[in-house]
């Protein structure tokens, strides 16, 4: 039997594991240590305790370090929709070529 490591590499290689690797997708995770989505996508230690709980009680193969593609487009001007209880979203920011060519690349040193 493969261990979560073995599992992940194996199947990056195109190998074939003992079984699928499963990979916890999300801050649906708040409710298991009884917190709002706002809080686990904005601090990460809340973020970091849920991905723990969710291990704990479901045996994943391996936890994420991010929440979502909303609150990184950020970044780039989005502006995000974080419900209470519902995935973050954010507004679109590219409709056209046009738009894609205003966008900045983000200062990863200053916080917007």
């Amino acid at each position: 039997m493969m261990n979560s490591r073995e599992r992940y590499e194996a199947a990056m290689k195109i190998e074939e594991p003992d079984r699928i690797p499963i990979l916890n997708l999300g801050a649906w995770t708040a409710n298991l240590i009884d917190v709002k989505i706002p809080e686990i996508v904005s601090k990460g230690e809340v973020w970091a305790r849920a991905q723990m709980a969710s291990l704990e009680k479901f045996g994943y193969d391996c936890v994420l370090g991010e929440s979502d593609s909303a609150l990184e487009t950020q970044a780039v001007g989005a502006k995000a929709k974080i419900p209470d209880w519902h995935i973050p979203s954010s507004e679109p920011l590219v409709r056209s070529y046009e738009d894609l060519e205003k966008l900045e690349v983000p200062d990863p040193k200053k916080k917007r």
